[in-house]
């Protein structure tokens, strides 16, 4: 029975320590890190009318992405965040590098692909700015508004800039 109950704490434990080996590896391969921005509204419009292929070309390289969609599912989540090199196996080589140069060019924190809701939507996070501004653009093929509401309530804070585009932006209370 000792032996038994010491035999599940060392496979406990070697779980454990593979786990944060597998957070640690993560964090430290991360594809963007000095140089995240945090964009205003307007800045962030004009970062991405400057590069708006771009932004619709890794949407749609991430939102098509059946691989990517399995994952999510099969991990039960509602959406995952693109920002390590641990995330290039679901792509190929030229998406991979489409996805990269959008995040050397642009600065975001992170790129999420989310179902929530039973939707399928992409979106950049982008950094909190010195004002306390925070930015996100939304990506929802077919332009759905619907979409939106589910992802902020009213969509009160949330404006169309193109038909499939969405641009969230709030100032943070209390900083």
């Amino acid at each position: 029975m000792k032996k038994k109950m010491v035999s599940l704490l060392i496979s406990l434990f070697s779980l454990f320590l593979l786990y944060n080996t597998f957070i640690f590896y993560r964090g430290r391969n991360i594809i963007q890190n000095k140089d995240i921005q945090g964009y205003s509204e307007e800045e962030l419009l004009t970062v991405f009318h400057e590069n708006q292929d771009l932004f619709l070309k890794t949407a749609i390289i991430i939102q098509r992405n059946n691989a990517l969609k399995r994952k999510i599912i099969s991990k039960n989540e509602d959406d995952w965040g693109i920002y390590s090199y641990a995330d290039k196996q679901y792509f190929t080589e030229e998406e991979w590098a489409i996805i990269v140069e959008l995040y050397k060019k642009t600065g975001p924190y992170m790129i999420m692909r989310s179902l929530k809701y039973g939707r399928d939507v992409v979106y950049f996070v982008f950094a909190e700015t010195k004002q306390h501004e925070t930015c996100w653009l939304f990506f929802v093929e077919n332009g759905d508004g619907q979409t939106i509401k589910c992802y902020n309530g009213t969509g009160e804070k949330m404006r169309r800039i193109e038909k499939e585009w969405w641009i969230f932006s709030y100032f943070h209370k209390n900083q």
